[in-house]
């Protein structure tokens, strides 16, 4: 025996000698550790990326959820339209009374006699001058001297004229109502730039309408502002104070005067 070929020869050689080594075992004998360290290598990274993948992931999702906690969500206030208030009843026209003119007094026809003794008649005629304050006429009659006519103005109503006092309590429908400037489409637009969700309500998660009730005095300034209906968490508090913050209105008028009128106003609260 060669005892050379068992310093160099390995366990496969020892094992495959004097065999056919072609048909295919030692082959696979012979790269089974380079086989080992592949699948080895392979198992390792296949499970690194798995762990690494499940951290990312974690990682992915925790700033995915602190993102859509830190956004804003957007809010709409819708403004219900102000309601069609209905036209005061028109007053009846009563036309005046039609006075007859008096008729002139007729004298009665007499039957004329003829006597036979004529007697003469005679009459005494006035002078010229004390026609000078006399009134024409038919007849002769004593009357008053002419002078100047004084028309006395009555308290009565449809023959007076007079100052108007102003109302203890305002009207809920005049002649003319009230008017914000620029019209009811500029004062939607100022409630909506001004109006803030109450941070409380929007935690809270409150939605609905807010009623409030306001008078438009006489010089056209808001006041008297009341909530009707609330729906909690600040809204109605907000509401009132965009309502506070309006620019002077044009009064309303009835009989062509300024008086205070009461309004109501709707805000809606929506969360989109």
């Amino acid at each position: 025996m060669n005892t050379g070929f068992f310093s160099v020869a390995s366990l496969d050689d020892i094992v495959f000698e004097g065999r056919n080594k072609a048909y295919g075992a030692y082959v696979l004998r012979q790269e089974y550790p380079l086989r080992v360290v592949k699948a080895t290598s392979i198992s390792l990274l296949t499970l690194f990326l798995f762990i690494m993948g499940l951290v990312l992931w974690g990682q992915q999702t925790q700033f995915t959820t602190a993102t859509e906690s830190s956004k804003i969500k957007d809010r709409t206030l819708t403004l219900m339209p102000e309601p069609i208030l209905p036209k005061p009843p028109a007053e009846p026209i009563v036309p005046a009374p039609v006075t007859a003119p008096p008729t002139a007094a007729t004298k009665a026809f007499r039957e004329i006699k003829i006597v036979s003794d004529l007697t003469p008649v005679t009459a005494n005629i006035p002078e010229q001058n004390s026609f000078s304050h006399a009134e024409p006429g038919l007849v002769t009659t004593a009357g008053d001297l002419p002078g100047t006519i004084t028309t006395v103005i009555t308290d009565e109503p449809g023959t007076a004229i007079g100052t108007a006092t102003e109302s203890s309590s305002p009207f809920e429908v005049v002649e003319k109502m009230p008017e914000f400037p620029d019209g009811l489409a500029a004062m939607y637009k100022f409630i909506g730039k001004h109006l803030r969700y109450p941070a409380e309500a929007q935690s809270r998660g409150l939605e609905g309408n807010v009623i409030l009730t306001f008078v438009v005095s006489a010089t056209g300034q808001i006041s008297d502002i009341k909530i009707l209906q609330d729906i909690g968490g600040g809204a109605g508090e907000e509401a009132k104070r965009v309502v506070g913050l309006m620019p002077q209105w044009r009064p309303g008028l009835q009989h062509n005067r300024a008086v205070p009128v009461r309004f109501t106003l709707p805000v809606r609260f929506r969360i989109n």
